[in-house]
């Protein structure tokens, strides 16, 4: 009885920790491994006309959670972050760029699935962004993307 309780308590408890991500519509570009999913929590997800945007308010701290299967074997695996603002690409501010210590277990052994999670901050100098296409990727030590997505986002 006592291990049942237990049981439940800990499928609860993973649950929950899934409670608040919801999926983020999504555009793959070139990219080498499979991607499984692609959620996110603290953004609301618009509609507007044939698009759905992701909208994120200042201040705030999303958070991305990207399940994929890696395609290579690699040492580590680095994360990059970039934003089309009018003809500019520009690198997002993130904290850091080594997916290993955002969920990656690295060494990387191909045909594995991984879990890659970070949260980014929203700041006060991207108010005002509309329907940026911002460009995800994840890859490998030879720099082969093995994930890569295209969203879009506005901040308010």
């Amino acid at each position: 009885m006592l291990f049942t309780k237990i049981a439940l308590f800990s499928c609860l408890l993973v649950l929950s920790s899934y409670a608040d991500f919801s999926p983020l519509k999504h555009k793959t570009c070139d990219h080498k491994g499979t991607i499984l999913s692609v959620t996110a929590e603290n953004f609301e997800a618009l509609k507007e006309g044939t698009k759905t945007v992701a909208k994120f308010k200042v201040g705030q701290k999303p958070k991305i959670r990207i399940e994929f299967t890696a395609h290579s074997n690699s040492e580590t695996m680095k994360n990059q972050i970039k934003a089309k603002v009018e003809d500019n690409l520009l690198d997002f501010p993130q904290p850091g760029r080594n997916a290993c210590k955002f969920g990656v277990q690295c060494p990387v052994v191909a045909g594995q699935t991984q879990t890659f999670e970070q949260e980014i901050e929203i700041q006060d100098n991207q108010k005002g962004y509309n329907n940026i296409p911002v460009r995800w990727e994840i890859v490998n030590e030879k720099g082969e993307s093995e994930v890569c997505i295209i969203f879009l986002a506005k901040v308010v």
